[in-house]
């Protein structure tokens, strides 16, 4: 086997994740980790059998892993001690909103991404306190709300490897659209983004922001073949020109593609260009090169002052304010009253002490709205 991976948590992303590994070039081991081994023993199968029928070589197996237990998590790591653990562990999914009343809906999103900043953080706090707790010398790659998260988290020495998705997830479009203006082939182009997980919506709307309209800051450079184009396109369009997609659940493929990539890279010793959100804790998404040496920034000409600056910016696009040095996030009162009016009193002051009651005290009373109104549940 070229690698070992550990997925941790098997929901919607995870599979996704699942069905992908196991089908790239490489032989991989799939570690499943997860508490609930007879749900996902299904899925696993399935995945297998399915790889399988497409000559792939690659295998995947079952461990039980229950992050409420950060010991028990720490020695599960050490046991098996995988090249790379990739985590989509949240205590609630972000696409659960679309199962509620379409007007109850809206109403939860107008409050912003970052107001669900608890359910994200907590899981991924008690993940690194693990890996801390093994030694794990491996890479930590995370899927949940990283560009907050993992920033967070860094400021008390617990950063991941680097978080996956989201600024990685426009790339693709901005090559699309800057090969169709320049009329060339996307592989001959070569994109540097610099952008918060707050710009993915707008990247991918269905229509064009309105004139005057604010969105999220970003840094963009677009080069063919080693020449510069950027002055030669329209920077703005080639990010917020209209581009519905499926949308919910279904665009875990496209986080999961964008990943696979970086995974890839990381069990080789030749760098790879490639985009990731908060490399070693920086906040929003950067270029970066990927290798079996890391995940290191390649921001070239662009200043590492600017491009935390706008990204540090973008984030209030989110509804979060700030990151202070000890780890603590301040979000937007106005995002915080927003969601207060449906779901009753919720903290404005995220804390890396106080995260696990506060991400508990947001799921109950988000489960006690949802079932009010009649909503399913995932």
């Amino acid at each position: 086997m070229d690698a070992k991976i550990m997925i941790v948590g098997l929901g919607d992303l995870g599979s996704v994740f699942l069905d992908l590994l196991l089908r790239i070039p490489e032989s991989v081991e799939v570690v499943v980790a997860t508490r609930n081994q007879e749900r996902a023993a299904p899925r696993c199968n399935l995945a297998q059998l399915a790889a399988l029928a497409q000559g792939s070589l690659s295998r995947v197996r079952l461990v039980r892993l229950d992050l409420d237990d950060v010991a028990a998590t720490a020695r599960t790591i050490s046991a098996e001690c995988p090249e790379i653990l990739l985590s989509t562990a949240t205590m609630s999914t972000w696409w659960l909103p679309d199962l509620l009343p379409p007007e109850d809906a809206r109403s939860i999103r107008r409050a912003g991404f970052g107001v669900w900043l608890p359910v994200h953080l907590a899981p991924t706090l008690r993940l690194m306190r693990a890996v801390r707790e093994a030694r794990f010398k491996g890479f930590v790659l995370t899927a949940p709300y990283p560009d907050v998260v993992n920033c967070a988290l860094g400021k008390v020495g617990l950063a991941p490897t680097s978080g996956i998705g989201n600024v990685a997830e426009i790339v693709p479009k901005v090559m699309r659209r800057a090969a169709a203006a320049l009329d060339c082939q996307p592989e001959h182009l070569r994109i540097s983004l610099v952008a918060h997980h707050a710009l993915v919506s707008y990247a991918y709307r269905s229509v064009a922001p309105r004139p005057g309209e604010a969105i999220p800051p970003f840094l963009l450079r677009v080069e063919h073949q080693g020449e510069d184009m950027s002055g030669q396109l329209d920077l703005r369009d080639l990010i917020l020109g209209p581009e519905p997609l499926t949308g919910g659940r279904a665009t875990h493929l496209l986080t999961a593609s964008v990943t696979i990539p970086l995974i890839r890279a990381l069990m080789h010793d030749v760098p790879v260009a490639l985009h990731a959100p908060a490399p070693a804790g920086l906040p929003g998404g950067y270029p970066v090169t990927v290798s079996r040496a890391g995940v290191e920034l390649a921001l070239g000409s662009i200043p590492l002052a600017e491009a935390i600056a706008a990204n540090t910016a973008a984030q209030r696009f989110d509804g979060v304010e700030t990151v202070l040095d000890d780890g603590t996030v301040l979000l937007n009162p106005d995002n915080v009253a927003q969601l207060q009016s449906v779901l009753g009193p919720c903290a404005a002051r995220i804390s890396i002490s106080e995260v696990e009651d506060q991400a508990t005290d947001l799921v109950r009373r988000y489960q006690a709205f949802a079932k009010k109104r009649g909503a399913g549940s995932a």
